[in-house]
């Protein structure tokens, strides 16, 4: 794609070090996973088990299960932490693995392993780690020596299990400086020789499983470590560096060994960010230095409507593909918007400039209300770039911006769709956006500021939400990058008291559709990282080669849209949105040239609106929802959420995608946990909200909420985020590990196990990702503990404050309730279907249950009401819990059909409804579109009258209003050929008489695509039923062929000659309608036009379905070109495809619009012909 990524690094990697193991650990059996080389991460695959017979595991000490365990005199080990035990176990005294796994707890046998930049350390297997290790170089190894006076070393210490406040206090005691937590359970700390002898006497200590030296190899990044260092290259690199008492002094001494200095260092948590250009040398010298903690190559940054909206609502058509209406303002205004004009807040783009590089010299759109007398909401625009303008000649950065908060309320070709969805109608349009330029006009990544600078400067420019639509290349690793991203999401002011939070939202990348594709910053936990779905907009391919297809069904994924997961097995993305064929506003600045999308200007003949594709496209969207939720909180009453509760709000709301790409198992590193679904998000559904209210201070606390599930009608769905610690940037990320547990109705459902869409009981615990969620459909009922369980608190998650083990979350459960539960009741009908013919009758039969102590009278009514239809109940009212008998009656009035009877049931205030589906077929003889297939495949011999005959037995019995034959017939000169259909009466007609001389075969329609030799009319009001019959004649010598297949088709064709004038560049045009009485479905469509009008690049021409469905057959191609009369599809492809009518009914009015869209030429609507064939 044309709009987005960062070139990474990605070569191998190796392994490596000495380290002691507690004296128990040393009498069991050693667990020993094998060591993967050649791999990037060698992280541990989920629901990792150890070989042999000794697991860790965390289980309940007053469970059944904990219980059995020890009964069974299978406990090795044990560490209390209150609300849960670490419990080292052999499987054997319980049945063996299976066993183990039939319990009620989690193996976590992974908590031995610490993976740092490759090297995969067990501190439970000494011999493990020195295999693992071996391949170091030399001088990439720790020293042997003990530190000299003034020396300080690096040193690991990995304790027992989840850390406990005591263990790390004792650290600290040390002396030693506690640099970060690395994953699992193990701290890294800088050592003077007094505090490296405190450290030897700590490791003797029970709670301490192992202790390492901090090895120079462990710093680097494989890319930077032998064979691919070489001594006399250079090397853009960030180096970190230890932020104690002596790091600054440090890395300002770092310029002298530089070939270049690139910006000023960043402070991020204890690390001072230096970014450099060394030689080979250097970077190698710099490792094996204590000041420093980790070394990683620099990355090199690159850029990665209405209908978007809708989609993004909620607001489908029935079939979910694509939007229901052109409606967007209309709903938001019925979900209180805007409630502040204009928010009091901005969304940051950070990307190319937007607009003309001004706040005050802005498009209209981009202004209060979309008017041009309103007041700019571009409320600032940081220039972090060489270019002298802030100014977007690309349109990438503009683009996004549009689509967070253009406000178009325009009418009119230029600013709306044939079916009125408006261009550039943004996401939130009453939103304010800053622009932060990091991308030159060129299209060259200027990244030379802090990250942490830059988004400070958004926060005190009023942004409190960051939209990022840019990355990496490659690599999935966790980076410093990443790490100062997910710092800014707890506190993008650290130099001012209290946490200045920030929502930032990133784009996942166009490098799918593998695995493994998500790069940074895009891999950071605490931000919300984006996938593209598509968009409904099937308008022809766009600049960057997505064609209609990409952009047909809101259910799919786009093949392009990265997939999860990281390098250390988090997943990714979080949630999608559309990302095709996204049109925006066209970037006004002089030179603009478009080079950031993939269509400078879309549609033709105006220069308002561009239009995209990509995760670029689909991140703003988020953001844009992001600002909604926001706003939405505070029109309601309650605190700006948090970006933990953004996280959780959306990921709860969201649709499982169940089309191309999706229908797999939450949450699914490729559409994470679905689609964004706005009108879920802010629905009346009752929802319990904890925003951070609530902190977990040491491993083993707990928080708890029991209640019921509110409404049978709605899914039940529980979502927990928190904003993790920044993880350490040389392996796993992950530092405090909360685990989401929600017993519903006496069963334990643990967070981010499913099956599908759906959460299933039993699983292990994740122990990587920091969003966990429990998902139920409707029809759940009952009342539920949900617990949120500190299962290790390791890092600082809420800065700022004493305690510098905590962590607080973010909880939102859906459709909930702490009260008692409303008494209620579900309805109910079977079957789902029924099918009679026109004068008949048909049952259902209708149940309802009570909830809650639900005893009120259940009164029953169906609709539609319909002409020649009658509805009737055995029982009604019914008593809660009742059942009743619907007779749904028909006379012949009523028209042949399909219909969905909906039956509603009222309680007081209370109202549910279920449907059913009633197919109304024509009786006897009565018209219908039927259509019958043959294949003969048969040889037509040559040059004989006798020919090739094959025939269609037809059993209905109907009135033939219209008969259409398809032909698939090869052969060489069809001239040679007669082609005759006879009906069961012998009424024949000649469908081809050795016309075309010398053109091959004869693979068309009769009559609509090619005019038959004899009229089809012949066969009118006589009956269908019987053998009908086609025969080839090849009348000729020397050319031979096969009479492939034919199909024949009664009652499908119509034809209209309204001969009206088209009026002259007019948005209203002139529309045709054909009605059918005829039932069935469609399974093809084809549709001749008649149209004389000079230049027919002025003509859009659109197909109309009796259910609002509409396919532009012509858009305004051609130019000067005069006059429409063709076919569609088989003699000119139409702009949108006709199987989007396939299965739609056929009965009904069907009409044809024909618009002038510019002005001076004109002409005249003179005939149309539509043809089906019917499933």
């Amino acid at each position: 794609m044309k709009a987005f990524f960062v070139q990474r690094f990605l070569p191998t990697l190796l392994l490596a070090v000495t380290c002691t193991a507690p004296t128990w650990a040393q009498s069991i059996p050693q667990a020993r996973p094998v060591p993967q080389e050649d791999t990037v991460s060698l992280a541990i695959p989920e629901g990792f088990v150890a070989r042999g017979p000794i697991h860790r595991v965390l289980v309940d000490p007053t469970s059944l299960s904990y219980a059995h365990l020890a009964s069974a005199n299978a406990i090795l080990f044990q560490e209390d932490y209150g609300s849960f035990a670490l419990v080292v176990v052999d499987e054997r005294r319980v049945g063996g693995l299976d066993g183990l796994k039939s319990m009620e707890l989690s193996i976590v046998d992974e908590l031995t392993l610490v993976n740092l930049n490759g090297y995969l350390l067990d501190g439970n297997d000494p011999i493990a780690t020195r295999r693992a290790t071996a391949s170091i170089p030399a001088d990439l190894r720790a020293p042997d020596a003990p530190p000299a006076d003034g020396d300080s070393r690096l040193k690991i210490v990995q304790f027992v299990g989840p850390v406990k406040d005591a263990w790390l206090d004792a650290l600290r005691a040390t002396g030693a400086f506690v640099v970060t937590y690395v994953p699992n359970d193990a701290y890294v700390v800088k050592a003077d020789p007094i505090a490296n002898a405190a450290l030897a006497r700590l490791s003797a200590q029970p709670f301490v499983l192992s202790t390492w030296d901090y090895a120079p190899a462990f710093k680097l990044r494989p890319e930077l470590r032998p064979p691919f260092l070489v001594d006399s290259a250079a090397y853009a690199v960030v180096v970190q560096v230890i932020a104690d008492a002596e790091g600054a002094a440090f890395a300002s001494s770092l310029a002298a060994r530089a070939i270049e200095v690139r910006g000023e260092p960043e402070s991020v948590l204890d690390y001072l960010n230096v970014t450099l250009v060394l030689d080979g040398a250097n970077v190698a010298e710099l490792a094996r230095d204590p000041h420093v903690f980790a070394i990683e190559p620099v990355s090199v940054k690159v850029k990665l409507d209405e209908r978007q909206g809708q989609i993004m609502a909620g607001n489908l058509d029935a079939t979910g593909t694509q939007p229901g209406n052109a409606a967007y303002m209309t709903w938001l205004a019925s979900k209180g918007f805007p409630g502040q004009n204009p928010f009091p807040f901005a969304v940051d783009v950070t990307d190319d400039g937007v607009d003309r590089g001004s706040n005050t010299d802005v498009n209209t759109e981009f202004k209060v209300d979309g008017l041009s007398t309103g007041a700019s909401r571009l409320v600032y625009n940081n220039n972090y770039t060489s270019d002298a303008l802030a100014d977007g000649r690309a349109g990438h950065g503009n683009i996004n911006a549009s689509i967070i908060f253009g406000n178009n309320t325009s009418t009119g070709t230029a600013a709306e769709d044939a079916n009125g969805y408006q261009y550039g109608l943004g996401i939130a349009p009453w939103v304010k956006v800053g622009n932060s330029k990091v991308f030159a006009n060129s299209g060259a990544g200027q990244f030379n500021q802090p990250t942490t600078t830059r988004l400070a400067n958004a926060y005190n420019g009023g942004a409190r939400i960051s939209s990022n639509s840019w990355g990496a290349t490659s690599g999935t690793t966790y980076d410093t990058d990443s790490q100062a991203h997910d710092r800014v999401v707890r506190d993008a002011l650290s130099g001012t008291a209290g946490n200045q939070e920030m929502t930032i939202v990133f784009a996942a990348g166009n490098s799918g559709s593998a695995a493994s594709t998500v790069h940074p910053p895009g891999t950071a936990k605490n931000i919300i990282t984006v996938g593209a779905s598509e968009n409904f907009r099937m308008t022809g391919s766009d600049g960057c080669g997505i064609a209609n297809t990409g952009a047909d069904n809101a259910k799919d994924i786009i093949s392009f849209s990265s997939r999860g997961p990281t390098s250390d097995s988090r997943k990714k993305p979080e949630i999608m949105a559309p990302g095709t064929h996204i049109q925006g506003a066209a970037s006004r600045a002089t030179g603009y040239d478009g080079t950031g999308v993939c269509n400078q200007f879309w549609p033709a003949g105006q220069t308002l609106y561009a239009w995209s594709s990509g995760t670029s496209h689909s991140t703003p969207a988020i953001s844009g929802a992001c600002a909604l939720f926001r706003q939405y909180e505070t029109n309601n009453g309650r605190a700006a959420p948090s970006p933990a509760m953004t996280k959780a709000a959306l990921i709860a709301s969201s649709t499982y995608m169940t089309g191309v790409g999706a229908n797999d198992t939450l949450w699914s590193n490729n559409q994470g946990f679905g689609r964004v679904n706005l009108g879920l998000a802010f629905d009346a559904a009752a929802r319990i909200r904890v925003d951070q209210s609530q902190v977990l201070g040491a491993t083993g606390g707990t928080y708890s909420v029991s209640g019921n599930i509110a409404s049978a009608s709605s899914p039940f769905r529980v979502a927990l985020a928190w904003t993790d610690a920044p993880g350490a940037t040389t392996g796993n990320a992950f530092v405090n590990n909360l685990d989401l547990e929600v017993t519903l109705n006496g069963t334990l459902y643990r967070g981010n196990v499913f099956s599908g869409a759906n959460s299933i009981a039993a699983g292990t615990a994740d122990t990587r990702n920091n969003t966990e969620c429990v998902f139920f459909p409707a029809g759940t009922t009952g009342s539920f503990t949900i617990t949120v369980r500190g299962t290790n608190i390791a890092g600082d998650g809420v800065p700022g404050n004493a305690d510098t083990t905590d962590q607080d979350f973010a909880l939102l459960a859906y459709n909930a309730t702490t009260a008692a539960p409303t008494p209620d009741f579900t309805i109910g009908a079977t079957p789902a279907s029924q099918t009679i013919t026109v004068g008949g009758s048909t049952t259902y039969t209708v149940t309802t249950a009570a909830l809650n102590g639900f005893t009120g009278n259940v009164t029953l009514a169906a609709s539609p009401a319909l002409s020649g239809v009658t509805y009737s109940f055995s029982a009604n009212p019914v008593v809660a819990g009742g059942s009743s008998v619907l007779t749904v009656t028909t006379t012949a009035a009523v028209a042949a059909s399909t219909q969905t009877i909906t039956i509603t049931g009222t309680s007081a205030a209370l109202s549910h409804a279920t449907s059913v589906q009633l197919v109304i077929n024509p009786p006897a003889g009565a018209n219908a579109v039927k259509t019958f297939t043959a294949a003969p495949n048969a040889a037509i011999p040559d040059n004989s009258t006798t020919g090739v005959t094959n025939t269609i037995a037809v059993a209905n019995s109907l009135t033939v209003s219209s008969i259409a034959v398809e032909t698939v017939i090869t052969h060489t000169f069809k001239g040679d050929l007669v082609v005759t259909l006879t009906g069961p009466d012998g009424t024949s007609a000649m469908l081809h008489n050795r016309t075309g001389g010398s053109t091959d075969n004869v693979t068309t329609t009769f009559s609509i695509a090619t005019a038959a030799a004899q009229a089809l009319t012949v066969f009118n009001g006589k009956n269908t039923a019987g053998n009908w019959s086609l025969r080839v004649q090849d009348l000729a010598a020397a050319d031979t062929g096969t009479f492939n297949s034919w199909k024949l088709t009664f009652n499908g064709e119509a034809s209209a000659s309204p001969a009206v004038a088209i009026p002259d560049n007019n948005t209203t045009g002139v529309t045709s309608t054909l009605n059918f009485a005829q039932s069935g479905l469609v399974a093809s469509v084809k549709v001749k036009v008649g149209i004389t009008h000079t230049f027919q690049g002025d003509l859009e021409v659109a197909l109309i379905a009796p259910d609002g469905t509409t396919v532009l057959l012509h858009n305004r191609t051609g130019a000067g070109t005069d006059n429409i009369n063709t076919e569609y599809p088989d003699l000119t492809a139409p702009n949108q495809t006709l199987s989007t009518l396939v299965g739609k009914s056929i009965t009904g009015a069907w009409k044809l619009r024909v618009r002038d869209l510019a002005a001076a030429d004109t002409g005249t609507f003179n005939s149309w012909t539509v043809s089906f064939t019917a499933q």
